[in-house]
C-alpha cells in the first residue's frame, strides 16, 4: 500500500491541504488545484473578502456569489483520480462496500489494512500477521472500523522509504521538501540542508501551537471588542437620546414660546376690535342724535297753526326753520367710518422670519480661537496667571518672563534676569519657576520679589523639573526620565515618588488626587492616570506623527491637544477621569494652525477658555458655550 500512496503522489493526485486523493477537484485562476470541500473551509475564514488567495502562489482569484461553488472543475485531475481508484481496485468505495481481504484467497470481509503489506487483511490474516513478529514487526496497521469513522486513511505516506524498503523516512530534506531514509541523503540529498524528522515535525508542530495559542488569544481579543462595541453601543444610544431630549426640550421652550406670543397677539387684536366697535357706536349715536333733532324741528315747523303765526311766535318759527335749514344741509359724515375701515384693513399680521422656527443643529462642537498672539522668543513654559491671563516663560531664549492677556497684549513682568524653563502659579499668590536641573525659584506674583529658593531631591532627572501644582499647592514635578515626584507647597520634603512607564514632560493634579501624566512629543507619545501609590490605568496613545498635550481645570476636566506638527492641525478632546482612567466625553473640531514647534503647551484660563502655545503662537481658544458637561456629572 506504501508503493499505492506514493503513486498517488508521484500522479499529482494529491491535495497540497489535506494531503489525501483530490475529492471533487475545483482550479483556481493559477492553475493550482485543490479539494472543492478543502477550498471551502479555507474560503470559510476569509468570507469577508471577495476574492480568494492561492495558498500556494498567493495568486488572487475573484470569487463570484456562489463563491467556490463557482469554481471551475478541473475535470483532468478528477479523471486521474478516477483512473487511480479504478487501478487500485476502488479504494475509496471503503467508505461504502467493505472491502475483501488481499493476503489470502478467501475473499472474506477486510478488518484491516498494513501500510508497509500494502494489503487488506480478514480476521484469521490479521490474526496471523500481529503475531509474526520475526516478519511485520514495526508494519503499522490501521482497521477497516476507524477508516470508516474517518478517523484514519489508508492513503497516508508510510515511514519506511520506498526505495530501501526496511530503512524508516526519519529525515527531512528542506529543499526538496520531503521525507527520506539516511541511505536516500547519502546518495540524492547530499549538500541538501536536512534535518531529523523528529526535530522538523517538533518545530511544525511548535507553529501549529503557537498559530493556535495567537489564534485563541486573538479571538478573545476580537470577543473583547465585540464586549465593548456592545458597551459602546449603548454608550452612545445614551447620548443620543440626551440630544433627541435636548432637542424635544428645545421644541417645548419654543412652542411655550409660541403659545404666548399667540395670546399676545390675540388679545391686541381685540383690543383693536374693541376700540373700532366704540368708534362705530359713537358715529352711530351721533347719527341719531341728529335724526331726533330733524324730527323735533320739523314737528314744530310743521305745526298746524300757521297762520297765527305773528310777532314773537313768528320769530320763534323762523329760528327753528333756520336750524332745520342748518340741519339739513350739515353733511353726513361718511369719512370717519372709511377712515376707519381703511385703518383695519391696513393692519396686517406679518410673521416673523423662517429661522426663527430654528431649534438648533446637530455638529460636532468647535473651538473658537478667540486671539492670536505673536511672541518674540519660542516658549519654554506657562502657566494660567488669572481668568484672562497667562505667564510665559523663554527658558534659555530670554531672561524673565511675559504676561500675555487675552485682549492680544504683552507685559514684560520682571527686569531680573531670570531664565524661567517651567512656571506654576500657586494660590497663595506665589510664583513657582524652575531654574536649572535642581533648583526651584519662589516669588511673590506681586512685585516678583524673590521669597525662597530650593534644591530639590530630582537627582534621577535629565533636565530642568517640568512642573506644576495641586489643589493643595504641592509642587508636581517631572524630570523627563521615569519619575513623577510630588513635593510640599515649600518644596523642601519630597512626599511621594512615582516610576513612570512612559517619559513624563507634563504631570498635571487633580482634585481628586491622581495624576495625569505625559510624554509630549517623546515617542511613544502617551497620557497615562497615576494614583500617588504608582499604579496606572491604560493610555490614551496618540496616532502616528502626533503628539498629546493635556490640561486639567478646576473641574478635573481633562482637556487633551493632539498636535499634528506636519499638517498644521490640533483636536482637542475632553475627557473625564474615572478612577485611573480617562473616559472620552467630547471630540472638537480640528483647529488648523501655525504650528512652528514640536513643543506645546495646553492650560486652562477660565471656564470656557483654554490658551495653547507652540513656539512662538498664543493662540486663546474659546469652548463653546453649554455643550461642555462638568467633569462629574
Amino acid at each position: 500500500m506504501a508503493e499505492k500512496a506514493e503513486e498517488a503522489a508521484s500522479q499529482n493526485i494529491l491535495c497540497p491541504l489535506c494531503l489525501d486523493v483530490f475529492d471533487n477537484a475545483s482550479m483556481l485562476i493559477c492553475g493550482h488545484t485543490f479539494c472543492k470541500q478543502c477550498l471551502e473551509r479555507y474560503d470559510a475564514a476569509h468570507r469577508d473578502l471577495d476574492h480568494m488567495v492561492c495558498p500556494l502562489c498567493r495568486k488572487v482569484t475573484k470569487l463570484d456569489k456562489s463563491r467556490v461553488a463557482g469554481l471551475p472543475t478541473n475535470f483532468t485531475v478528477n479523471g486521474l483520480v478516477d483512473e487511480y481508484h479504478s487501478s487500485q481496485g476502488g479504494i475509496n468505495a471503503v467508505l461504502e462496500d467493505r472491502p475483501k481481504c488481499t493476503a489470502c484467497e478467501l475473499q472474506e470481509d477486510a478488518e484491516s489494512f498494513c501500510y508497509e503489506c500494502g494489503n487488506y487483511m480478514c480476521a484469521k490474516c490479521d490474526h496471523c500477521h500481529s503475531h509474526l513478529t520475526s516478519f511485520f514487526k514495526g508494519h503499522q496497521v490501521v482497521s477497516m472500523k476507524d477508516v470508516v469513522e474517518g478517523t484514519a486513511s489508508i492513503g497516508q505516506v508510510t515511514d519506511k522509504c520506498l526505495v530501501h524498503k526496511h530503512e524508516n523516512k526519519d529525515l527531512f530534506c528542506e529543499d526538496c521538501k520531503v521525507y527520506l531514509c539516511l541511505k536516500c541523503m547519502i546518495v540524492n540529498h547530499r549538500d541538501h540542508n536536512i534535518k531529523n524528522q523528529a526535530d522538523f515535525e517538533r518545530e511544525i508542530q511548535q507553529k501549529v501551537d503557537d498559530f493556535t495559542k495567537r489564534s485563541n488569544d486573538r479571538k478573545n481579543e476580537f470577543e473583547k471588542h465585540i464586549q465593548d462595541i456592545e458597551c459602546k453601543r449603548q454608550e452612545i444610544f445614551t447620548t443620543i437620546q440626551k440630544l433627541q431630549g435636548n432637542i424635544r426640550e428645545a421644541f417645548m421652550g419654543k412652542l411655550e414660546k409660541l403659545k404666548e406670543n399667540e395670546r399676545l397677539l390675540i388679545t391686541e387684536t381685540q383690543l383693536l376690535q374693541e376700540n373700532c366697535d366704540k368708534e362705530l357706536d359713537a358715529l352711530k349715536s351721533g347719527h341719531r342724535q341728529k335724526i331726533k333733532a330733524i324730527s323735533s324741528s320739523v314737528s314744530l315747523v310743521a305745526n298746524g297753526r300757521l297762520r297765527h303765526l305773528e310777532k314773537d311766535s313768528l320769530t320763534a318759527h323762523s329760528l327753528i326753520s333756520n336750524e332745520l335749514e342748518g340741519l339739513l344741509e350739515e353733511a353726513i359724515d361718511e369719512d370717519s367710518v372709511t377712515d376707519l375701515m381703511t385703518r383695519t384693513s391696513t393692519t396686517l399680521f406679518i410673521p416673523a422670519g423662517d429661522t426663527l422656527l430654528d431649534l438648533g443643529r446637530v455638529s460636532i462642537p468647535c473651538m473658537a480661537i478667540g486671539k492670536m498672539v505673536d511672541l518674540l522668543y519660542p516658549m519654554s513654559g506657562i502657566t494660567r496667571l488669572s481668568e484672562d491671563s497667562i505667564l510665559v516663560g523663554y527658558g534659555s531664549s530670554r531672561y524673565d518672563a511675559d504676561k500675555v492677556e487675552i485682549n492680544g497684549s504683552v507685559r514684560r513682568c520682571t527686569q531680573r534676569s531670570v531664565r524661567l524653563y517651567d512656571v506654576t502659579h500657586q494660590s497663595n499668590s506665589t510664583i513657582v519657576l524652575s531654574r536649572d536641573q535642581r533648583k526651584i525659584r519662589f516669588y511673590s506674583a506681586k512685585d516678583w520679589s524673590l521669597t525662597s529658593e530650593k534644591t530639590i531631591s530630582n537627582d534621577t532627572g535629565s533636565s530642568y523639573p517640568f512642573i506644576s501644582v495641586s489643589s493643595e499647592n504641592e509642587i508636581i514635578a517631572a524630570n523627563k526620565n521615569d519619575r513623577i515626584h510630588i513635593f510640599d507647597p515649600t518644596g523642601s520634603t519630597r512626599k511621594h515618588s512615582i516610576a513612570t512607564m512612559e517619559t513624563p514632560m507634563q504631570a498635571l493634579a487633580t482634585k481628586s488626587g491622581v495624576i495625569i501624566s505625559s510624554s509630549c512629543y517623546n515617542t511613544p507619545s502617551r497620557v497615562r492616570v497615576y494614583d500617588r501609590d504608582g499604579k496606572s490605568g491604560d493610555p490614551i496613545s496618540a496616532e502616528e506623527g502626533e503628539h498629546l498635550y493635556p490640561a486639567v481645570d478646576g473641574e478635573d476636566r481633562v482637556f487633551i491637544a493632539s498636535v499634528n506638527k506636519p499638517a498644521g492641525r490640533i483636536q482637542i478632546t475632553l475627557y473625564r477621569p474615572e478612577c485611573l482612567m480617562l473616559k472620552n466625553v467630547m471630540e472638537f473640531e480640528e483647529l488648523e494652525l501655525t504650528l512652528n514647534s514640536t513643543w506645546c503647551y495646553l492650560v486652562s484660563v477660565s471656564r470656557n477658555t483654554l490658551a495653547f502655545v507652540c513656539g512662538t503662537k498664543v493662540y486663546f481658544l474659546t469652548i463653546p458655550p453649554g455643550i461642555v458637561p462638568l467633569a462629574a456629572e
